[in-house]
């Protein structure tokens, strides 16, 4: 895989700011997002973290990699029932 390599924070942020990130006004926070993904990326593409598996509530920040939902709260589902 062909990246880039981003030298530290104020170089982010000068990258994201070159792309537009900065100016949308939109929820989520572009930013942030982008943010978020571009680490997310960086921690697979490095191979670190790969029979890692995020257990939560199935909320959508979550939903990255391997996602398995939190028996605790799939017992919340059943009493819907």
């Amino acid at each position: 895989m062909v990246g880039i390599y981003i030298a530290d924070e104020i170089a982010w942020h000068r990258h994201l700011q070159m792309l537009g990130f900065n100016t949308l006004e939109i929820t989520p926070d572009p930013v942030k997002v982008v943010t978020e993904a571009a680490l997310w990326g960086a921690i697979c593409d490095q191979g670190l973290l790969q029979d890692t598996v995020i257990i939560s509530a199935g909320a959508g920040q979550f939903r990255v990699g391997d996602h398995a939902l939190c028996w605790v709260h799939a017992e919340r589902l059943v009493y819907k029932l």
